[in-house]
């Protein structure tokens, strides 16, 4: 949802503060295979999550084949996807909004190289 815009009664803004209204709790699908990378997409969603009182949980994907290669840590491996998760962990530790990390699928994830 990144940079979508929606436009509701008047007012224009992300579609990703739309849905955080509405929403309980987030899980965001931050699918880039670097620290740096999902921190960078993570802080505009945390921050706002923040303003209005909810929790983030940050998603990688693991699953091989998909283009491009760099939205997956399947190429990377386990080590590189295990530091950059600590990373993000370390990163977003002590805010209000950050839930933890997810890792999408159980199934790939299992089979990642080390």
């Amino acid at each position: 949802w990144d940079g979508k815009q929606v436009t509701r009664n008047g007012v224009t803004r992300p579609l990703s503060e739309w849905v955080a209204d509405r929403a309980d709790r987030l899980v965001l699908m931050d699918y880039v295979d670097n620290a740096a990378g999902i921190v960078a997409n993570a802080k505009t969603e945390m921050a706002y999550a923040a303003k209005v009182g909810k929790q983030v949980v940050i998603g990688v994907e693991t699953i091989c084949g998909l283009s491009p290669t760099s939205i997956t840590f399947c190429e990377e491996g386990n080590a590189a996807l295990d530091a950059a998760l600590t990373t993000v962990q370390s990163t977003f530790a002590g805010q209000a909004s950050f839930a933890g990390v997810a890792v999408h699928h159980y199934g790939s994830y299992t089979q990642l190289k080390p």
